[in-house]
């Protein structure tokens, strides 16, 4: 494992914090992540999603039953131990469209604070989280398909939403929202899974008044060779957002590479990365080193 350590300064910020970035851990065993976060005591804890795997793709196998996150007990274990060691806040990567009900009721119970398109303050800081779009989408495909068909009870509904959409809606995130949290005064982090958002897709965020975007799910490219990556889902081959820091009209974008792989091809020139981002502002208040 590897650990970045990104220093970032605004006027707007009386205070110092240390933010940590947990991005892309898939449901794997958490003892690197939990040692890291301990020995590098963050005052704030962003978890970008995608904490579990499951499939997304025609023709393959989807889960079956009422709890998604009960096939990930280490994922379980992260949710809970995360708001043991700083304040966490989450956003929906595209591997949590499979999540029930029930399976959101338990991250809401674990003590993280859910950012599905919305923000919050916590102190000087605004953040928003902005939802993948196969998360918001099929859910609310769900939604409206049960209230057209309330007693539907065979089938797939999950291929049913692949076969019945266009692949250009399923891929729109709600980004209704970004303008109101553009306007708002204070230095703004977006958690957003998806680096693509940034210059290669709407809601392009490149362009907007937002500070600070912070971004997972492209794995670092996969297999790295002097630095560019060389796949990543969104992007394709030889992406330009897969790690480190991106300038945009307004504030930066950082990417981190993620905890884990799923991928059959390895890692390679990769390691996989805890990404901390230490913000500090005009005065000594809060934490000196940060």
């Amino acid at each position: 494992m590897q650990t970045t350590h990104y220093n970032e300064f605004s006027h707007k910020l009386g205070h110092a914090y240390r933010i940590a970035v947990v991005a892309d851990t898939h449901g794997f065993k958490n003892d690197r992540v939990f040692r890291n976060l301990k020995d590098n005591k963050p005052d704030i804890i962003f978890c970008l999603g995608d904490i579990v795997y499951g499939a997304v793709i025609r023709n393959q196998s989807f889960p079956r039953g009422k709890n998604w996150l009960n096939e990930f007990p280490y994922a379980v274990e992260l949710i809970k131990t995360l708001p043991t060691i700083a304040p966490t806040y989450f956003v929906y990567g595209n591997h949590e469209w499979l999540l029930s009900e029930d399976d959101v009721r338990l991250l809401q119970e674990s003590g993280m604070k859910i950012l599905d398109n919305e923000w919050v303050n916590h102190g000087e800081l605004l953040i928003g989280g902005l939802s993948a779009a196969d998360v918001t989408n099929y859910w609310t495909f769900k939604k409206r398909f049960y209230a057209s068909y309330p007693n539907y009870k065979e089938g797939n509904l999950e291929r049913e939403y692949i076969a019945g959409d266009s692949y250009e809606n399923r891929k729109a995130p709600d980004s209704s929202w970004l303008p109101e949290f553009e306007e708002q005064n204070g230095y703004k982090i977006l958690l957003c899974h998806h680096p693509e958002y940034w210059a290669v897709q709407n809601p392009y965020l490149k362009d907007r008044r937002i500070d600070l975007v912070l971004a997972g799910h492209s794995h670092g490219g996969q297999v790295r060779i002097f630095g560019q990556g060389f796949y990543t889902s969104g992007q394709g081959r030889f992406p330009k957002y897969t790690a480190g820091v991106h300038e945009g009209q307004y504030g930066k974008m950082i990417v981190s590479r993620g905890l884990s792989n799923t991928s059959k091809i390895p890692r390679l020139f990769n390691p996989i990365e805890m990404v901390y981002v230490n913000l500090k502002g005009n005065t000594k208040n809060g934490r000196e080193n940060a």
